[in-house]
Order: structure tokens, then C-alpha cells, then sequence
């Protein structure tokens, strides 16, 4: 028996499972999609966002999208807002705001505030020194995220507000911090400590990690430490 012969049987028998390689390599392959700016690429990317491919990779497509994207995508965005996925509705949800800032658009986000996403990147307009820079329309929704009933909701809302660098929304999503890590439950305050990962520096997060790195939880413990350790 020849050896392909043998490698031909041996994977009918046991077919090995797709590898985190292989999933690199195909985003490789959508952020070159997504870095063109040829028609043909363009319609392409279109392609996976719009076909029967894994919700991951419609997702990573999704966020990808560009200003020159804008004309062909807008339809699709409008129509994937209302999928039945969430990834997709979510990330579909987010770009169509970034792309045009309108009312229809900014509807459609406001359905997806409790499910706990990271919505504030549909305002972010810009970034200085690794730090999010935000539209004027953004502290009113952040506002309204630290009201959800989703806790992760309440967190990205509560980071918006602080990204947003003036003293009363950076007051008040220090405030909503210090409420949640204040639980008892110790998955909510591993929730808090996960969203202070960030790479720019803040000092006001360095209480909550010097507290989390004395936590009696194991896990929240050793997050606040790794995180204290990049600084």
C-alpha cells in the first residue's frame, strides 16, 4: 500500500478537526479582501458576508468594512441588522452606524443594548495614544447602556464613559464600577476586572486591579495580576 494510500485511509478513519491554523489563514485571507479596494475584491468580501459561510467568518468580514464599502454594503447591513444570528445582527448592527450615523441605523443598535456586546466601537471615530475617540452622539448612548439589565452592557457603557475623558461621564462610569465590583458574586467581578484589559494606561482602573490581585477568587486574582504585569 502506497504511503497516500495510507494517509487517504487513515483520514477517512479518524478526519482530524479543522486547526486554529487553518482559521488564521482564512482570516488572513478576508483582511486582504477587506484591505482592496478593486471592485472585484470589494464584491467578494460582499460575497462572504452575504453567503452560507460560518457566522465567524460573515462576522470578521462585517468588521472589516470601510468607508469604501459604504455604497455596496449599506443594503446588506440594513437587512442583516434583523438576522436571526446575533454575531451577524450585532456586527451588522454596529457597522451600519459607523458607516452612516443615521436614525434607522442608530434603532437597529439600540435593539441590540442588552445583549451584553461591545457596542461602543459603532462611535469611535478615531484613536490617540491607543485610546478611543468618540462621536458627539456617544455619551447618551453609553448613558443609556449602564442601564441595561445585562451586565456587559453595563460595563462597555460604563467604559465608554470613561474613555469619553471628560470629569462627569468619566464620574459616572467609575461609579458603575465600583457597583458592580462591589458583588459578592465573584464572576461578576471577574466580568469588571476583563473589561479593565485595555492597551492604554488609566489610572483610575490601577484600585480595582490592586484589590482584584488580593481577590479570594483564584481566577479574578489571576487576571488582575496578569494585567498589573503589562504595566
Amino acid at each position: 500500500m502506497s504511503w497516500a494510500l495510507i494517509a487517504v485511509t487513515l483520514m477517512t478513519l479518524a478526519p482530524p478537526e479543522q486547526d486554529i491554523s487553518s482559521k488564521r489563514f482564512r482570516l488572513a485571507e478576508i483582511r486582504t479582501l477587506a484591505r482592496s479596494d478593486t471592485p472585484g475584491d470589494i464584491l467578494k468580501l460582499m460575497g462572504v458576508i452575504e453567503g452560507q459561510a460560518a457566522a465567524w467568518e460573515r462576522q470578521a468580514a462585517l468588521s472589516l468594512l470601510r468607508p469604501v464599502h459604504r455604497s455596496v454594503a449599506l443594503p446588506a447591513l440594513e437587512r442583516l441588522s434583523a438576522s436571526t444570528v446575533d454575531a451577524i445582527t450585532i456586527e451588522a448592527s454596529i457597522q451600519w452606524y459607523r458607516l452612516t450615523h443615521s436614525k434607522k441605523s442608530l434603532i437597529a443598535l439600540k435593539r441590540q443594548l442588552n445583549k451584553g456586546a461591545n457596542l461602543r466601537r459603532a462611535f469611535q471615530v478615531s484613536e490617540k495614544a491607543g485610546r478611543p475617540v468618540y462621536g458627539a452622539s456617544a455619551q447618551q448612548f453609553f448613558m443609556e447602556s449602564v442601564r441595561s439589565n445585562s451586565l456587559y452592557t453595563r460595563l462597555d457603557g460604563a467604559l465608554g464613559l470613561i474613555e469619553l475623558g471628560s470629569v462627569g461621564p468619566h464620574k459616572a462610569g467609575i461609579y458603575v464600577l465600583d457597583q458592580e465590583f462591589a458583588s459578592t458574586n465573584a464572576a461578576q467581578r471577574l466580568a469588571v476586572i476583563g473589561h479593565l484589559s485595555v492597551q492604554y494606561k488609566e489610572a483610575a482602573f490601577l484600585r480595582f486591579l490592586e484589590a482584584a490581585s488580593v481577590d479570594p477568587d483564584a481566577k479574578v486574582k489571576a487576571l488582575a495580576l496578569s494585567i498589573l504585569s503589562r504595566e
